[in-house]
């Protein structure tokens, strides 16, 4: 085990979080740790210390990080073994795991469970994945000193699921980086999409390929509005491959689709700013995430098991320059009342409770 960057021995609250997701592609969980640590960035030191704990060859680029400690990539070496070691021997006084903690650990565990999806709908995931959620999750949920969750919706779920005091659940509603913001006057919104040979107007959809995401249905409703000369915008899909991928580019050619559809596979966060810049329209059809308790009014929300209503929701924004705008206005909005520094803020107070 090596190290770099040594803590400065302050006897102020020392916080080991768990930060090996970054730079592996894990979307959400790496925007996630990501976002916190912006959010750290922003406020006053107050005698805290935030040791990151990583693995691979370079050390992750974050904000307010006192040290940074290399770790094995192995989980069944880094879980039950390196971090408990390297948390004693830094003198951690809470530990900040996602989904899974060691089964011993020396000091207490604030957990962030962004949803417990594969309790509900074990059909999205891996069989193997399924039982090893299964089988350590709802442990290391039991076991942590403090839950962090996404929405009232996952804390719901979590309370009455694995029977969690209400007062041991914080919810943070997440944010978007500040990098996603409207485009620079002069700056052509859609040069990233011609970057990546995507021509004319298109809809957005982000997400990994897999079931959860729905992306069937908005395909269904997509190939419906093509079929009937409604609309001649590209559909544009953006996320890796994942489990259901093969299935979902089946029906794709099986509704005839090729041509019309981009599936760009996974792009950097500077692409997506663009794609979302460009886009006449954003679609998000998940069938399991709290979209009214995120989106408010700043949507147009639908049944997403219903093709008809997505297809109407998707033809009332891509018809109508002044009902985007309406809607943009509204988004810019609503987003501004996420940021990660409130993220940052009710995380750090359930650590200071915790220490």
């Amino acid at each position: 085990m090596s190290e770099s960057n040594d803590a400065d021995g302050s006897d102020g609250l020392r916080v080991g979080i768990d930060v090996h997701t970054l730079g592996r592609r894990k979307t959400g969980n790496e925007t996630y740790v990501r976002g916190l640590f912006e959010g750290f960035a922003e406020l006053p030191a107050d005698g805290v210390e935030y040791i990151a704990y990583y693995t691979g060859d370079r050390a992750p680029a974050l904000g307010p990080v006192a040290a940074r400690r290399v770790i094995p990539h192995f989980p069944l070496v880094r879980i039950p073994l390196s971090f408990p070691l390297a948390l004693r021997r830094d003198r951690i006084d809470v530990a900040h795991f996602q989904y899974i903690q060691p089964p011993v650990c020396p000091c207490p565990v604030v957990l962030s469970v962004h949803d417990i999806s594969y309790e509900f709908h074990p059909e999205y995931f891996p069989p193997v994945e399924r039982l090893r959620m299964r089988a350590m999750i709802p442990s290391a949920i039991r076991r942590a000193a403090h839950v962090i969750t996404l929405s009232e919706f996952s804390r719901r779920q979590i309370q009455q699921r694995y029977g969690v005091r209400e007062e041991r659940i914080t919810v943070t509603p997440l944010a978007a980086g500040k990098a996603f913001r409207p485009p620079p006057a002069g700056v052509e919104p859609r040069r990233v999409a011609e970057a990546l040979g995507i021509r004319g107007a298109y809809i957005l959809a982000v997400g990994n390929l897999q079931p959860r995401k729905n992306l069937a249905r908005i395909v269904s409703a997509y190939a419906a509005l093509r079929r009937d000369g409604r609309i001649a915008h590209r559909l544009v899909l953006v996320g890796p491959r994942a489990y259901g991928t093969d299935r979902f580019l089946d029906h794709v050619r099986e509704l005839g689709l090729e041509s019309d559809i981009t599936i760009t596979g996974y792009v950097s966060e500077e692409q997506l700013v663009g794609l979302y810049q460009g886009a006449d329209v954003f679609v998000y059809a998940s069938l399991y995430e709290s979209m009214p308790e995120v989106a408010g009014d700043a949507a147009l929300l639908v049944d997403p098991r219903s093709e008809s209503e997505l297809g109407a929701a998707v033809l009332r924004l891509a018809g109508s320059a002044e009902e985007r705008m309406r809607m943009r206005e509204k988004g810019y909005a609503r987003a501004a009342g996420f940021t990660w520094r409130r993220v940052a803020e009710a995380t750090l107070d359930a650590y200071r409770r915790c220490a």
